[in-house]
């Protein structure tokens, strides 16, 4: 046989040794389930609550829309630190101390305001608790308002008719079925929204925004990123008379201006414009 033929089976034979050694090395020392805290409520909507409101410092938010008043919480919770030593997507960081500190976490629901409730999660206070991730899903009564803060994760939103406002700090936004104002920011990360039926904002820093809309009742869309691409496609203004599809590749400005209430602005420093959609008479300008 070919010594180099030879020196590359040598060699992959042990690459795939080392690779092996350290999976199994990483799963040995993934956290067992005693340091994930699961914690679940299950209440009525108090009467009056016209918003909901949630703060979070990293992980992903899941909220759910529903036609019944009862609210349904969900929280998982892990306790990181910065001594992980991560591979594959597994990660080994948690001390017998940390197990012990995340389990006494404690759900807190409360009214805020006279029309907004709160839920957030109590934590011990320890110092030696460098880092928590907490991953919510909530089933909520539909016609709720959301103000939603994120600083490291995802944010999703399905079928909720409530005004909808949700910042993330780093990672996407994804709204489905909204029916009432949607307004979202993101430093760093995407925002897609489908099905809204009403006005919609959205901005980024850094991130592309995708709208598509499959109802005539949008009537104001502003789009504005500083780096990253807008997609806008449907029928988002007005009764769909017209149509318009343009591409504006180097970045610029959009804007419709319809004979009634209707709107659109798209606006990018850096990245392209894509849209397709039908409309009413009025006036179209780039820049």
């Amino acid at each position: 046989m070919n010594r180099n033929i030879r020196r590359n089976i040598a060699l992959h034979t042990a690459l795939i040794g080392l690779l092996g050694l350290l999976l199994s090395a990483t799963i040995e020392a993934a956290p067992s389930t005693a340091s994930v805290l699961k914690l679940d409520r299950e209440t009525l909507t108090p009467q009056g609550i016209s918003v909901l409101e949630l703060n979070n410092r990293v992980g992903s938010i899941v909220f759910q829309g529903s036609p019944s008043r009862t609210l349904r919480i969900h929280a998982i919770i892990k306790p990181q630190d910065h001594s992980g030593v991560y591979f594959f997507g597994l990660f080994s960081c948690c001390s017998e101390h940390h197990r012990q500190v995340i389990q006494g976490a404690t759900l807190v629901i409360k009214r805020e305001h006279a029309h907004t409730l709160d839920i957030s999660l109590n934590l011990p206070h320890d110092r030696s608790l460098k880092h928590v991730k907490v991953d919510w899903s909530i089933e909520v009564p539909e016609d709720l308002g959301l103000l939603l803060r994120n600083h490291v994760g995802l944010i999703r939103i399905h079928d909720v008719t409530g005004t909808i406002q949700a910042h993330n700090n780093v990672g996407s936004i994804k709204v489905s079925g909204a029916r009432a104002k949607v307004a979202l920011r993101v430093n760093v990360g995407t925002i897609s929204i489908s099905g809204a039926r009403h006005s919609v904002s959205a901005h980024t820093n850094v991130g592309s925004i995708h709208v598509l809309s499959d109802t005539t009742s949008i009537h104001r869309i502003a789009l504005d990123t500083n780096v990253g691409s807008l997609h806008l496609s449907g029928m988002p203004a007005g009764q769909g008379s017209g149509s318009t599809s343009t591409s504006i590749p180097v970045g610029g400005t959009y804007r419709y201006t319809g004979t009634g209430r209707d709107s659109i602005r798209l606006k990018t420093n850096i990245g392209a414009i894509d849209l397709s959609f039908s409309h009413a008479s009025g006036k179209h300008r780039h820049t």
